[in-house]
């Protein structure tokens, strides 16, 4: 903190929000350290703080005393000191060595155990001894790997290599030096080049984080603890790329290391992993489900078929093993594409039990990645039927007109009602017809003639409500739209004066009530809060749109929730809730649900407005009314 006037105490106590006492210690260790540098701090009663400098400087100054450092570099230095020396510290040597309260150590100590450490991690023990790091070698290396996003994150934020970018791995070279990392690029890279297909980056990159962290711990005499049992194959790739690293970098290693080689690459689809055929019929039903819910057919696409076949394998083995691979795209998606990201959740929710398995944020995003891909071929392109019997002049002016809203690559038709009766409709997208008809699985709106200025906003809204799939597809410019949702809301379910302590007090008394009133059953608390585990459902707008497994909801409902005081939700501060509770008959309707929700939600503008800025009468107007239980 730089300030060039002199400030008493309770300035910087209010300042740094912390207590007069907390300043009064740290100045006092601050006045221990910059005494060694030739200076002191002086205390002017009523007047504030200044630092004087005394008249004989001192000589020959402690070259290793620390430099003062910020929170986030701190936590990285502690972090690196539990992992990399495995040593047993006390809050005690912490706050003298970085010069903080014993109340900023513990505060660190709690955000490397909240938010670094996750569930395939080493333990965070605390006890008279001091705090350390305990569990297995596996555990561990995971603990290395959570470093590794977390230097990569830290150094993309502030540069702190000194690095022009020129070596996009210069963090691995800072914590695992230079040889390490150097030999491990060069064998992983070149069984890339040679031996593998395609292979996406961020795999290689993935593999290569294991490999580097798996060598150093070798280097160091740690092993994976596995059976004894496992043979030392030396014709597998696996032991052959071992056996090249060791060569270079002079490690040793054993069967159970090579296993877990293996099982990485194979995560990593390094390696040609067969689909059991028992997963054939799950991917056709993802398709099926997908398409009933999305409104379009993806069961044709051979690509998408062919694409989920093939990341089916490595998908499934990394949940089963417990593998966490960090999606590089995951923020992207969720921002970009949050409406088809949550919508890919709840329909693959409904596979969890017959795979026995969950899935996590980052392997949604994956699949979302393939879904969306496939939206977009599709949307490439419609062959769309104009049906205007009123004559040739009419029917040109009115193609004009339609070419202008519809993108270009549209195949744009016009048939007279003669014309219409005789085709073959397979290849029609959808129809747009100047009178009515009844036209069985073919979306058709009815304009007028000449086009008015409102069937053209119709015809934009109805093409994208059936033909794209965007964040952007919910009504904006300040127009929500509620006709979905407004059935499923229930006002002894909408609170604007909520007064939760915390998300988990919050998903804990609105379950109970759900359960009470037989919406859902007794084991969908659980699954709401190991959806927001496995990744938050808070939006950058200031709310938060929870839900739970389909499975254990009887009837489909909705609670909206203004609280007093904003909550944490993850990783943000939220005041609005919409607690989103869907049952399994009404999956094929999420996409309806979301909108409408995102339509609410879309700005902090509208945040504000509906909500924070509203009541709960006025909420209920804007529906139109509500159900009254």
């Amino acid at each position: 903190m730089k300030e060039d006037n002199l400030k008493p105490v309770e300035y910087f106590a209010k300042k740094l929000d912390v207590t007069t006492r907390t300043i009064y210690s740290d100045l006092d260790k601050i006045n221990s350290y910059i005494k060694n540098l030739g200076f002191q701090l002086e205390r002017k009663k009523g007047v504030g703080i200044y630092l004087h400098k005394k008249e004989k400087e001192v000589d020959n100054v402690e070259k290793t005393s620390p430099s003062f450092i910020g929170t986030e570099e701190r936590r990285l230095t502690v972090i690196k000191q539990l992992l990399f020396q495995n040593e047993t510290v006390t809050f005690q040597q912490l706050a003298d060595k970085f010069f903080v309260s014993k109340s900023s150590i513990r505060a660190d100590l709690k955000f490397i155990k909240d938010n670094f450490l996750d569930s395939t991690a080493a333990i965070l023990v605390s006890d008279m001894q001091g705090t350390r790091l305990e569990g297995s070698e596996e555990a561990f290396q995971n603990t290395f790997i959570l470093l590794n996003s977390f230097y990569e994150s830290y150094e993309n934020k502030y540069t702190i290599f000194n690095t022009q970018k020129e070596d996009e791995f210069a963090y691995l070279e800072h914590l695992y030096g230079r040889d390490i990392t150097n030999a491990c690029k060069k064998i992983i890279y070149d069984f890339t080049k040679n031996n593998v297909e395609v292979v996406a980056e961020y795999y290689v990159n993935n593999l290569l984080n294991r490999v580097i962290v798996l060598v150093y711990r070798l280097k160091h005499g740690n092993h994976i603890e596995q059976p004894n049992n496992i043979d030392l194959d030396q014709n597998t790739v696996p032991y052959m790329l071992l056996h090249k690293l060791s060569q270079l970098i002079e490690v040793e290693f054993t069967s159970s290391d090579v296993a877990y080689l293996s099982k990485h690459m194979e995560a990593n689809k390094m390696t040609e992993v067969i689909l059991r055929e028992d997963y054939q019929p799950v991917i056709e039903q993802v398709l099926y489900k997908m398409s009933d819910t999305l409104r379009v057919n993806l069961t044709n696409d051979r690509q998408t078929r062919e694409q989920l076949a093939k990341h089916f394998p490595s998908m499934i083995y990394r949940m089963e093993n417990n593998i966490f691979i960090q999606n590089p795209f995951l923020s992207q998606i969720k921002q970009e594409f949050g409406l088809m990201f949550n919508i890919t959740w709840l329909v693959m929710s409904s596979f969890e039990e017959e795979l026995k398995l969950n899935f996590t944020e980052n392997e949604i995003g994956f699949l979302v990645i393939y879904f969306q891909s496939a939206i977009d071929r599709l949307q490439a392109s419609k062959r769309v039927l104009i049906i205007c019997p009123t004559g040739i002049t009419t029917s040109g002016l009115l193609l004009n007109r339609v070419k202008k809203i519809l993108p270009p690559l549209d195949v744009i038709e016009v048939v007279s009602l003669s014309q219409f009766s005789q085709m073959d409709m397979e290849d029609i997208d959808f129809i747009i017809s100047t009178t009515y008809l009844n036209v069985e699985n073919k979306p058709t709106i009815v304009v007028s003639p000449l086009l008015s200025d409102e069937d053209r906003k119709n015809v934009l809204q109805f093409y994208n409500k059936h033909f794209v799939l965007t964040n952007d597809e919910a009504p904006s410019h300040n127009e929500p739209n509620t006709k979905h949702i407004a059935q499923y809301l229930h006002q002894s379910f909408i609170d604007f004066n909520s007064n939760f302590d915390s998300a988990e007090d919050l998903i804990n008394q609105v379950t109970e009530q759900l359960h009470q009133l037989d919406y859902v059953t007794d084991d969908y608390r659980e699954t709401v809060i190991n959806r927001e585990r496995m990744g938050g459902t808070e939006l950058s707008t200031g709310a938060a749109v929870p839900h739970g497994h389909p499975q254990f909801v009887n009837e489909t409902i909705i609670g909206i929730y203004v609280n007093k005081t904003p909550i944490k939700w993850n990783e943000q501060y939220i005041r609005v809730i919409i607690f989103l509770s869907v049952s399994k008959h009404d999956v094929k309707k999420v996409k309806d649900l979301l909108k409408d929700i995102y339509s609410l939600v879309e700005t902090k503008e509208m945040v504000e407005n509906i909500f924070l800025h509203s009541n709960e009468k006025e909420f209920i107007d804007l529906l139109g009314g509500v159900t009254i239980d």
